[in-house]
């Protein structure tokens, strides 16, 4: 899902459950290559009510030998946001659609 609006939202948001998907991705680097952008794997957003986090998307990688391990964790563990936070909600999903976007590009060393 992406939130890419140009309107000002006018009433509040409410999902119906709290979710969380943790995700990893192994990828096999082949022999003589390397990852030349696996920076734009790194991406993290988050929202804090009352000093905890209950909206958040981080993603990021290790690479371990010839394994590019990718990890994505996102949650979302409140159902009603306010107007007033709806930016921030949008953040974090929108960030989630951007990780999908993301593209690796292999470069010989």
């Amino acid at each position: 899902m992406q939130l890419y609006q140009e309107t000002e939202r006018k009433l509040p948001l409410e999902d119906e459950y709290t979710r969380t998907y943790y995700r990893t991705i192994n990828i096999k680097i082949p022999k003589g290559y390397h990852v030349a952008n696996a920076n734009d794997i790194n991406i993290d957003h988050s929202f804090s009510k009352d000093g905890k986090k209950v909206l958040m998307f981080k993603s990021f990688y290790e690479i371990e030998g010839d394994i590019l391990k990718i990890t994505a964790d996102e949650f979302y563990n409140i159902t009603k946001i306010s107007k007033e936070f709806y930016e921030d909600y949008r953040t974090v999903i929108n960030s989630a659609a951007d990780f999908n976007k993301v593209t690796l590009v292999l470069e010989a060393d």
